[in-house]
């Protein structure tokens, strides 16, 4: 039992550390998030509710969905990166970043429902 404790605080540490280390590492990675402005930004109507998309970057397209509690924002470390290649299309989910909560209950069916007007709407 000892050993499976201090094995747990070993991972729990390192996970902990490792986005510090990371960063530390990685300097030019953040500068480039800090400028890094999407090529097109608005809202598309999707069933009741008004979805906030940013299209970043050009390429095969690439739809970045965060977890829940998050926002677009959460990508901004990696977004230059991914944008190099691709057409990034990243989206607030319902009721997250700058797309409303409105009045009907979170449900992911209805989400990924959502999605497909949203991704229809922009051409894809």
């Amino acid at each position: 039992m000892k050993n499976t404790l201090t094995a747990l605080i070993a991972i729990l540490a390192t996970a902990v550390a490792a986005p510090t280390i990371v960063c530390a590492q990685a300097p030019d990675v953040l500068q480039q998030a800090a400028v890094s402005k999407p090529a097109r930004t608005g809202h598309i109507a999707a069933n009741g509710l008004r979805y906030y998309y940013e299209i970043h970057g050009q390429g095969e397209p690439l739809l970045l969905l965060h977890g829940g509690l998050g926002s677009i924002d959460m990508f901004g470390p990696v977004l230059p990166a991914l944008a190099r290649t691709r057409q990034i299309i990243a989206v607030d989910l319902h009721g997250h970043g700058r797309t409303e909560l409105g009045s009907r209950p979170i449900d992911l069916v209805d989400i990924g429902d959502d999605l497909a007007v949203v991704l229809q709407g922009l051409g894809y």
